[in-house]
């Protein structure tokens, strides 16, 4: 670790204007919860380049970590406005407007999330989730019902639409989906993984 600091500080001296450089150091900073000392390199990184998208991603998330929320809305806004299809800058985003019971705010960014072909499995499982948290149950058994076309083995996934079409008593195929599990954990098994899971059928 600290072969880590002091390399980047090394290139930091060597090329002072090495936006790439602070940021890094601050994901260091940052790692260690030495959160202060982040977000002064991250501000020395977007004092180089204010359109950098991820060394505001990373300010907003120490900001959040600080809970000072609406500075790190304000970083994570800018992350997004310098990269579009910035996934992980939604999710957090619409994170923090759940907590904050702004579901209005929330919802745009779940939008993006949910219709993007480009999203990963993580990040789309979590979408889904905040969608049940807010009780929009149709709209999370869209998103898991999109991740188990995208991988048939994702019993998480499987797991999460059952969770979701009870909420709304949809169990005209409730069957199919418990076998579709049963079915993975059974493959899981065969292919020497070890999945350790207790599905009761009541």
């Amino acid at each position: 670790d600290l072969n880590v600091e002091e390399l980047l500080k090394k290139a930091i001296s060597l090329k002072p204007d090495f936006a790439d450089a602070y940021s890094n150091l601050g994901c260091f900073y940052h790692s260690k919860k030495r959160l202060n000392e982040a977000i002064t390199c991250y501000q020395k990184a977007l004092d180089i380049k204010d359109s950098y998208p991820e060394a505001n991603f990373n300010m907003g998330n120490a900001y959040r970590d600080l809970k000072d929320v609406e500075k790190a809305i304000i970083y994570l806004k800018k992350a997004i406005e310098f990269k579009k299809d910035y996934f992980d800058a939604h999710l957090n985003l619409a994170t923090i407007f759940v907590k904050q019971k702004r579901i209005i705010d929330c919802l745009p960014h779940l939008k993006i999330l949910s219709e993007s072909e480009k999203v990963n499995e993580k990040t789309l499982l979590n979408t889904g989730k905040i969608y049940l948290d807010i009780e929009l149950f149709n709209d999370a058994i869209k998103v898991f019902r999109k991740l188990t076309n995208l991988n048939k083995n994702n019993i998480k996934a499987e797991i999460e639409l059952i969770t979701a079409k009870k909420q709304i008593c949809y169990w005209d195929d409730y069957d199919s989906d418990l076998s579709k599990i049963k079915k993975s954990i059974e493959d899981s098994e065969n292919d020497n993984k070890n999945t350790y899971m207790y599905f009761e059928d009541n």
